[in-house]
């Protein structure tokens, strides 16, 4: 176990390497000037120029990579163009809410998705299950922004029940987290929960056509032995799959929450600094976003050796 997570560690920074280039490299490419932003409307060329050579944006690309490369090794995301603060300080101060939101969003999203396919697949072609993929054929199509304010519509603006935007930390006390917290995390959370309801459906009606399924049926086991020990752990493997691919959607659906919802954190912060062609930042977020996503395939990898001993790398 351990030299395989050294491994996939190992291999994990080839794939960071070309993630930074990629990330650098769009940035680069990305239509607007910061320099001219910066000096406003009505500045010279020649003032333009003196803050391109002071960022360093007139130097060549590959020369700007290896030094931001060479700062990013040593922790360091460099400074935000307008705010004049370190993008780590940034960061930490708007990671907060995006962690709430995230962690919120997957513990309901589970809650509720694993039932739902275990009922679907145990149920399957009955009206349980046909209203579970209903619900998933839903949740999947609408877009998250759509979501987002048609709840907003109902719950905050119609019914007063939750508030329209805003975020509150949980050390304020924990009912007025939820309040702020619901809503959003319902919106990002639809689109995840319906594709693992479906993938888990869709791997346990294999598994329960499986011949030691009806052997264990034949065998008298109950219900919670048939289905919940030996089947879903069978087909354990597609969801995890699934549960960690989602969580790309998830740092998609973030930007566009946060966005919608107005909560500070880093989703709106890409947004913001998007607009105002903050580029430290700009990089900063999306490889934290990159690295995360790393990291989650890695685990992933790992649930897979202890959820399926045969599975061996």
């Amino acid at each position: 176990m351990w030299m395989f997570l050294l491994r996939r560690l190992l291999n994990s920074l080839p794939v960071m390497f070309v993630v930074s280039l990629v990330v650098f490299g769009l940035i680069y490419l990305a239509p607007g000037d910061p320099a001219a932003i910066i000096a406003g409307e009505f500045a010279t060329a020649d003032e333009v120029i003196k803050i391109r050579a002071k960022l360093g944006l007139d130097e060549p690309f590959f020369v700007q990579f290896g030094k931001w490369g060479l700062r990013v090794l040593s922790g360091d995301l460099g400074v935000s163009i307008f705010s004049n603060f370190p993008v780590t300080t940034l960061i930490g101060q708007r990671i907060g809410p995006t962690l709430a939101l995230t962690a919120a969003t997957l513990v309901w999203a589970l809650a509720l998705a694993l039932p739902l396919g275990i009922i679907a697949a145990v149920r399957a072609r009955k009206l349980s299950d046909r209203f579970v993929m209903a619900l998933s054929v839903i949740g999947f199509s609408a877009p998250s922004f759509v979501i987002g304010y048609v709840l907003m519509y109902v719950f905050a603006v119609r019914l007063g029940w939750f508030p329209v935007q805003g975020y509150e930390p949980i050390a304020n006390g924990v009912p007025e987290f939820l309040r702020h917290i619901f809503l959003p995390s319902l919106t990002l959370g639809l689109v995840y929960m319906a594709l693992i309801a479906r993938m888990t459906r869709a791997s346990l009606i294999d598994v329960l056509s499986q011949d030691f399924i009806r052997t264990a049926n034949a065998k008298g086991l109950s219900w919670f032995s048939v289905v919940l020990i030996h089947a879903l752990r069978n087909a354990a493997v597609p969801i995890v799959t699934t549960v960690g691919a989602g969580v790309a959607l998830l740092i998609g659906g973030v930007v566009i929450t946060e966005t919608v919802f107005g909560i500070p954190g880093l989703g709106r912060l890409t947004v913001d600094s998007i607009l105002r062609r903050d580029y430290p930042i700009i990089q900063g977020v999306l490889l934290l976003f990159s690295l995360a996503y790393v990291v989650i395939n890695l685990i992933v990898d790992t649930v897979y050796v202890i959820v399926d001993p045969r599975i061996r790398y």
